[in-house]
Order: structure tokens, then C-alpha cells, then sequence
């Protein structure tokens, strides 16, 4: 929600957020579409067709398959706790790195849970604050700022307005440790190299 907020208050898209939830006796999870257009989006529907592929639980790689719709050229932007991008490759199943090689994808990992934990000041912030980390790394991938030719200061200042509107009741501190999760997710975000997936 807050994503969409973002690409429509700060750069000025049409958006539609649409989740889709799974079954929890099943544990499966949730999935969440965005779209966002330079033009009114008529369609309300689950997307088929996707540019980006969020895991904020890389464990979906193990249950599903979260990358049947991504297109060739795509990019994915996971969880991890590892920081070498060797053990991030590592993990992925076979059947996917071979999809991801295929695809020419390019794939991107942070770890919002350590990010959010060390940021958060109020513990019940923790998860929500995780994917405010995802939004810096949105805001990375995206390339909404740059045909906007807005700086990265004037982003944030954009960021920092839709943020107080959330989270501006609870207080001042609030608000800056979710800017922070921003700016960190945005800068700390790692990408796995060519080399590495094709095993040279």
C-alpha cells in the first residue's frame, strides 16, 4: 500500500495494488500485485505478465513458483540473510537458477529482517518496517525517478511526505527510523553478478 502510495503521490502514476491471499491452513502465502502506468488502468486483475518479482520469504522459491510470470529482461529482489552472493545463488533451486539464466534476469538481495530489527524502535514496527526496506529497493529498480529527473534528495523529501502521512501520529522517530529503512534498503541492496550464474 505504501508502495503504491509512493509511485503515485511522488512520481505521479496511475496505480492499483491487489493482494491475493493464500490459505493459512495451508500456509501458502500471499501475493501481492502492483501496477503502475502513465495512463488510467482499467483492468482490476492478477497479473500475468510481471517486469519485478518481490520475495520478502525466499522460502516461496522452495513451495511455488513465483517466477512463471516474469518477463525476459526481469528483475527479482528477495530477502536474504547471506551477504555474498555466491550462498544467495547457492540456495536458489536449480529449477529456477536455470529460469533466471534463461530469462536473462537480474537478481537483487538485501536482508530487510536484519535492516528492520536493528532500525525499528518500537518492536511491534518490525515487520511492517521490513517491507519499507523493499520500498528503497523499489526505488532503486524502478525507473519512475529517473524519467521524472528527480534526485535521489528529491525522492526521499517525496518518500518522507507519504511516510508521515502512515506513520506521522505515532511519532517524529517513526518516521525517520522508516526513512532510514528506505535509504538503507535502497543503498545496501546487492546484485548477483553474470559471473556467478553462469559459473565462471
Amino acid at each position: 500500500k505504501v508502495i503504491a502510495t509512493i509511485g503515485g503521490e511522488v512520481f505521479g502514476k496511475d496505480v492499483q495494488a491487489y493482494p491475493k491471499y493464500g490459505s493459512e491452513k495451508k500456509g501458502l502465502p500471499t501475493t501481492y500485485y502492483l501496477t503502475i502506468s502513465n495512463e488510467h488502468i482499467k483492468m482490476h486483475c492478477e497479473l500475468e505478465h510481471v517486469d519485478l518479482v518481490v520475495l520478502n520469504d525466499p522460502t516461496a522459491l522452495l513451495s511455488g513458483d513465483p517466477l512463471v510470470g516474469v518477463l525476459p529482461g526481469g528483475a527479482i529482489f528477495m530477502q536474504s540473510h547471506f551477504t555474498d552472493p555466491k550462498d544467495v545463488w547457492a540456495r536458489i533451486p536449480e529449477h529456477h537458477r536455470k529460469t533466471i539464466v534463461e530469462k536473462k534476469l537480474r537478481v537483487y538481495f538485501v536482508d530487510m529482517v536484519q535492516i528492520a530489527r536493528e532500525v525499528a524502535s518500537v518492536a511491534d514496527l518490525e515487520m511492517r518496517m521490513q517491507g519499507i526496506v523493499l520500498l528503497g529497493g523499489f526505488l532503486r529498480l524502478t525507473p519512475y525517478a529517473k524519467e521524472s529527473n528527480m534526485t535521489d534528495e528529491q525522492v526521499y523529501a517525496g518518500v518522507e511526505r507519504a511516510l508521515r502521512k502512515y506513520f506521522g501520529k505515532r511519532s517524529e522517530r517513526v518516521v525517520q527510523d522508516n526513512l532510514t529503512c528506505v535509504k538503507r534498503g535502497y543503498n545496501e541492496m546487492k546484485e548477483i553478478p553474470r559471473e556467478i550464474m553462469h559459473g565462471s
